[in-house]
């Protein structure tokens, strides 16, 4: 038996062993510098019970490590490294590409990044957490795992294709499948003549661990309530116009924001009215700082859904955002909120299809619609 803490930071009892998977709890730190990701995950580190996994997608955190032993004690730190990932990944690709390059006349090497096509190594780095993220939830001793992502402007691109990636994965590929499928079906009475070799469509179609890692990713990500959200800024209090953007940012891209550290100079509490999580501001050093980190994360944080419901009255966390900043459309079952440079889709319920958004309000930090 040990003493554990949830995503929420309440303290619960429960086996080392023989965990239910569903219950490991997953921490986002989304981090300015890369010392403010280490410090945190040094006060994780002193609240966690065993089994502390990080998966440091950014990267430059682990190098802050060298000369130091990450695996000691319940910490077992692993890094997101661009070459050793895509070796690793080749076995799987090879086998799709190998019919089209025979068939095209080329010879395919081993990938090496840096990759020369745009956004490529988003998708590697979300295959990479996919991968690593099942393989903690397979692992009875781990009890909790924390992804260390780049700061905000880097991470919301990497969040949100992490929970949409199933879908984009099927929504790109079945057609073009399809398409060629029927293609070859046509091409078939030449294939024989010309001595082609065209390749079926079910040996082109992506590894089938691939789709299932990557549902199980965007499951997590998904489900708010088992998520523990840390959100570390750095600057001074006359940067707030910039930090009230920031704070909008996670949760109009659909993630709940539990947890808050902002190192700086000339802050004071509090930050935004009717908004009270966890919070340290400031600037000190680690000895100062140290006690503050831990309680900041041992502390319960407010539950407060990223969406609620009451009839015709759409309620959506938005701390951070004004009646100024603040723009509402329906398009046809959608409600869509843009803010802050920010966009949040919201499904309507069937009660409000065949209705309009009467008025839009700023009631921190919310942002209420009414129906009519």
């Amino acid at each position: 038996m040990a003493i554990l803490r949830n995503p929420l930071g309440e303290l619960v009892l429960g086996h080392t062993s023989n965990r239910d998977p569903a219950a490991m709890a997953v921490v986002l730190l989304v981090a300015d510098q890369p010392q403010q990701g280490l410090d945190l995950v040094n006060a994780q580190q002193q609240l966690a019970a065993s089994g502390l996994v990080v998966l440091d997608l950014n990267g430059e955190s682990s190098h802050l490590l060298e000369g130091r032993d990450p695996q000691g004690g319940s910490l077992r730190w692993e890094a997101f490294v661009a070459q050793e990932h895509a070796a690793a990944l080749w076995p799987d690709l090879e086998g799709p590409l190998r019919p089209w390059a025979a068939m095209l006349g080329l010879s395919i090497d081993s990938p090496t990044p840096p990759w020369l096509v745009p956004g490529l190594e988003d998708l590697q780095r979300v295959l990479w957490l996919a991968d690593r993220l099942a393989a903690a939830t397979a692992d009875p001793e781990v009890q909790m795992v924390t992804v260390l992502l780049p700061p905000l402007a880097q991470a919301l691109p990497l969040l949100r294709l992490a929970q949409r990636a199933p879908e984009l994965i099927l929504s790109l590929w079945d057609p073009l499948l399809n398409w060629w499928s029927e293609t070859r079906q046509r091409l078939s009475h030449l294939e024989l003549v010309l001595r082609l070799q065209l390749p079926s469509a079910e040996s082109l179609r992506p590894p089938t661990p691939w789709l299932e890692r990557c549902r199980l990713l965007a499951d997590r990500l998904n489900d708010e309530q088992r998520l523990d959200v840390v959100l570390a800024l750095s600057g001074d209090a006359d940067t707030w116009p910039l930090q009230r953007r920031r704070l909008a940012a996670l949760p109009l891209s659909g993630y709940p924001l539990h947890r808050l550290w902002i190192q700086g100079q000339g802050w004071s509490t509090p930050l935004l009215e009717g908004w009270s999580p966890p919070l340290l501001l400031g600037d000190s050093s680690w000895a100062d700082r140290q006690d503050p980190l831990v309680t900041l994360l041992a502390q319960q944080a407010p539950s407060i859904p990223l969406t609620h419901w009451e009839d015709q009255l759409c309620r959506v966390f938005a701390p951070g955002v004004g009646r100024e900043d603040l723009r509402v459309q329906q398009q046809k079952d959608a409600l869509v909120i843009s803010a802050l440079g920010q966009r949040r889709i919201i499904p309507l319920p069937e009660a409000c299809r065949q209705r309009e958004p009467a008025s839009a309000r700023v009631s921190a930090p919310f942002v209420e619609v009414v129906f009519r």
